[in-house]
């Protein structure tokens, strides 16, 4: 076997580096992948209509569901559908809900965003996210 150029092994050592960082790079952007969010009927634009203080927090909880994390305050809202889940945010202006559903492989469905106003949930609030979620699954 004829022996390597001089050049061969520091040409090898190079490729090798380049590989480490490429396989490095993949496996950080892997860690890092995050489903995306699918706002469904006027759940994006009644988010934004919060006050910024619950806007932000109400922002924040499902950044950490894209993650794979549960948001700091839930509950499971059953009576809409498996999986679905409420956040509950509770700031100074008040209390917001955010009805979403997670449990799909690809995204994170937002049903609903609302202000809760009573001790109870309105069923009209319940009712809209299950509407919303029955005409997505079709």
């Amino acid at each position: 076997m004829p022996a390597a150029p001089a050049g061969g092994r520091a040409k090898h050592r190079i490729l090798g580096c380049a590989a480490e960082i490429l396989v490095s790079r993949i496996d950080s952007d892997t860690d890092n992948f995050m489903k995306p969010i699918t706002f469904l009927g006027d759940s994006l634009a009644r988010l934004h209509d919060f006050p910024p203080d619950a806007r932000s927090e109400a922002g924040f909880q499902p950044r950490e569901v894209q993650k794979g994390n549960d948001p700091a305050d839930w509950k499971p809202m059953k009576t809409i559908g498996p999986g679905v889940r409420e956040i509950r945010v509770r700031e100074a202006s008040g209390a917001f809900r955010v009805i979403y559903l997670a449990t799909i492989a690809d995204r994170i469905l937002v049903l609903h965003a609302f202000q809760k106003k009573t001790q109870r949930t309105p069923q009209t609030d319940i009712d809209l996210a299950e509407r919303r979620l029955r005409a997505w699954k079709g």
